[in-house]
């Protein structure tokens, strides 16, 4: 008897080809055929590899379709890991008649279950379905699924709530993407119900939370956005400032368990942005209150019936350039996670301190993180402060604290660690934006007793990530892949590159629902491809598999055709003792198409020219910035990104500003102005004039110099045109 129906998903990569034909052959009761090896120039087209030959066998499934195993074999010892660079497709569906049936099958047949049972859908439109998950001995997900007595497709919901039995405590096991708990109110029913009295959030020192108020009162404004007239798969704008975490938190669930999206907006945004993103997302509400939703409602169990693959939440990136995008996350991809590997070390009640703004994915994981793990308090703080921030970390004796860079730059230079008992940190995790090395050891010796992780992700990649505790050997590294994340380094064509090769750097979390962006269908197919969301980050996989991020590509300056990294002079510059913040960016240049340049915040008083001697002690010249500007603050996005288009303006204003005419005050300068213009062309030159601003370049240094020599008989270096970059300093120069 054949148990399995139709087949959705084909091509697996195998590493060993006789045990996976055995493997599914076993499983499905079918033959394999056309086993050979595919061999020629093509195939090192294709993957990037020129040694690679591919071992191809096809297995017959049911309904006519057919399922190729690829096993990747490498002739001339290229360095290549089929599982990250050719991992094909990892996810096979089947529909099956007795899921108990083939469920026992597929395990004897030498399957690993990933949940410990088939999972029973108890609601939605998808009621009746059982699910379950396995991993074939290569680690393909296999997904067994018995459809309900009711047709999945276009089955009307309830309008009113259906009460749901409360699921077993849940276990989040580091590679299970789905178990006993199928969305995420189901999580907060079982925390609430196995430690109610348990603070899961506190908001700075105003309001505790714990797991029992947190489901009470989300039941109980469910109610009240129902009453309001939300039906299944409206979309709900939760709009909070950073001191309504609390709010936030109750209203967010409500919204899950009314069967509404969630767009979570903080006071991010505000004015046109607002109403730019109100109108995309189509809200039909806006919240800010949590009590007035709960009014007059039961605070008993509540739950719409919601299919987990329906749509969850809508974040909107508060992007660098442009108006941002919402990413669309389903309820299973909300679910999909992997713990840290230390995670279950921790003992008794953790607290963790974030500062992360509401409606970020950075903000959602910590909002979430009690819930997955129990034992955890989520302190958010209402505004970021240092002296607050430690004074709760004494109070408190918090754990673990999870920041931006931009945040920790201005912890490390106040005093407030010095000022109050840190000593129960343990770890501090930066994420969102590049962290310089010098920020690592700064924040070291203000926590002396804490380790310093680095952590990567974004918005589109949802729960993919990679995690490393900082190792000054690799101080470009941001971390290892964590549970089922998987990376790429690709080229303009989309070529794998290999281990040591720059490229952008494409991430996933294997059997994870791929996001998109919402209601764009050509962003999502620009940004998403074959469930890798492309990051714009530019980058590269080391031997050992750490990822080491170079800069966003679009950031990147191309200086008389040399890429330079604008995250490595930042690094450099972030050596400095006065500098608190910095962004890098390129300015147009006539000859040299872009030339570096520095927008930079001190803390103490300093000069262009000492800022300058510390990049060229560490850096080539031509990655020296030319032009630096030092101002109060840099303008950054609510994520804590900096907006470098705005910096780019700033720097081209203020050297407009700065760019008063200065004559000519004594022969030397004279002379020396008089070079200028002949050599840069330029008929109008001041004593104050930038080189670098003129048009300036190698070349054109060497020919100054060369003139100067002839002119007053003394040999100016070429640096010197760099290092005295106008006509008055250049003048100083020659006269010794």
């Amino acid at each position: 008897m054949s148990l399995f129906g139709p087949v959705h998903h084909v091509g697996v990569t195998v590493a060993d080809m006789d045990r996976a034909v055995a493997f599914w052959t076993s499983l499905l009761g079918t033959t394999s055929r056309n086993r050979n090896i595919l061999q020629g120039p093509q195939l090192g087209t294709m993957t990037g590899y020129p040694g690679i030959h591919i071992e191809s066998c096809w297995v017959d499934l049911p309904g006519g379709v057919a399922l190729e195993l690829l096993r990747y074999i490498d002739r001339h010892e290229a360095p290549y890991d089929p599982g990250t660079a050719h991992p094909g497709n990892v996810h096979v569906c089947l529909h099956v008649d007795d899921m108990d049936e083939a469920h026992a099958h597929a395990v004897a047949c030498g399957a690993t279950p990933v949940s410990e049972r088939p999972i029973d859908v108890a609601a939605g439109p998808r009621a009746g379905t059982r699910l379950a998950y396995l991993r074939d001995p290569d680690g393909v997900t296999i997904e067994l699924v018995q459809d309900g007595a009711s047709t999945p497709a276009g089955r009307p919901r309830p309008a009113g709530a259906q009460r749901r039995p409360l699921p077993g405590g849940p276990r989040w096991p580091a590679s299970a993407a789905t178990n006993e708990a199928v969305i995420l109110p189901d999580l907060l029913r079982a925390r609430a119900a196995e430690e109610p009295g348990a603070v899961a959030l506190r908001v700075g020192d105003a309001v505790a939370l714990t797991y029992g108020e947190w489901d009470a009162r989300s039941n109980a404004a469910a109610g009240g956005l129902v009453e309001r007239g939300v039906r299944p798969g409206d979309r709900v704008a939760l709009v909070f400032g950073n001191d309504g975490w609390a709010d936030y938190a109750i209203c967010y669930l409500a919204a899950l368990k009314a069967g509404a999206v969630a767009v979570p907006i903080g006071s991010r945004f505000s004015g046109p942005e607002l109403d730019a993103v109100l109108a995309h997302s189509g809200a039909t509400q806006m919240v800010s209150s949590a009590s007035e939703l709960e009014a007059g409602h039961d605070t008993e169990d509540f739950q719409i019936p919601v299919d987990p693959a329906d749509l969850a939440e809508i974040l909107y990136t508060s992007g660098t350039t442009g108006l941002p995008k919402g990413v669309a996350c389903s309820h299973l991809a909300i679910m999909a996670h992997d713990l840290p590997p230390d995670a279950a070390a921790s003992t008794g009640q953790v607290s963790f301190l974030h500062s992360f703004p509401i409606g970020t994915q950075a903000g959602q994981e910590t909002l979430r993180v009690p819930l997955r793990i129990g034992g955890r308090t989520a302190i958010a703080l209402p505004s970021f402060d240092p002296h607050l921030l430690c004074s709760l970390v004494e109070r408190h004796r918090v754990v673990r604290l999870q920041l931006v860079p931009a945040m920790a730059q201005l912890l490390v230079v106040s005093n407030a660690p010095h000022e109050h008992d840190v000593s129960s940190v343990r770890r501090i995790v930066l994420s969102s934006a590049p962290a310089a090395p010098a920020l690592f050891t700064r924040l070291a010796g203000a926590f002396p007793r804490a380790s310093v992780w680095n952590a990567y992700a974004l918005t589109e990649a949802g729960p993919a990530r990679t995690l490393m505790e900082w190792d000054p050997a690799r101080p470009t590294a941001v971390g290892r892949p964590v549970g089922e994340t998987e990376i790429r380094i690709v080229d303009e064509e989309g070529t794998v590159l290999p281990a040591g090769r720059t490229g952008e750097i494409w991430l996933r979390r294997r059997g994870t629902p791929t996001r998109e962006y919402y209601n764009d269908p050509a962003a999502t197919a620009e940004a998403f491809l074959g469930g890798w969301a492309h990051t714009g980050d530019v980058g590269h996989l080391d031997a050992e598999g750490f990822l080491h991020l170079t800069d966003r590509k679009k950031d990147i300056i191309i200086s008389g055709g040399t890429n330079v990294s604008s995250v490595e002079v930042e690094n450099a510059l972030y050596e400095h003792p006065a500098v608190v913040d910095v962004a890098v960016v390129g300015l147009p240049h006539s000859v040299l198409g872009e030339d570096v340049a520095a927008a930079v915040v001190v803390r103490s008083p300093t000069t262009e020219r000492e800022l300058q001697d510390v990049v060229r002690a560490r850096l080539a010249e031509h990655k020296v910035p030319h032009r630096i500007v030092l101002v109060d603050a840099l303008p950054r996005n609510p994520s804590g990104k900096v907006l470098k288009a705005e910096v780019r303006t700033q720097l081209g204003a203020g050297a407009a500003a700065a760019a008063g005419f200065g004559a000519a005050r004594d022969e030397t300068e004279s002379v020396v102005v008089s070079v200028w213009q002949a050599v840069l062309g330029v008929p109008n030159v001041g004593i104050h004039d930038d080189f670098f601003a003129l048009g300036g370049h190698s070349l054109a240094a060497a020919q100054i110099v060369a003139r100067l020599r002839d002119a007053f008989g003394v040999d100016v270096p070429v640096a010197a045109v760099f290092e005295a970059p106008t006509p008055a300093e250049l003048a100083r120069v020659v006269a010794g």
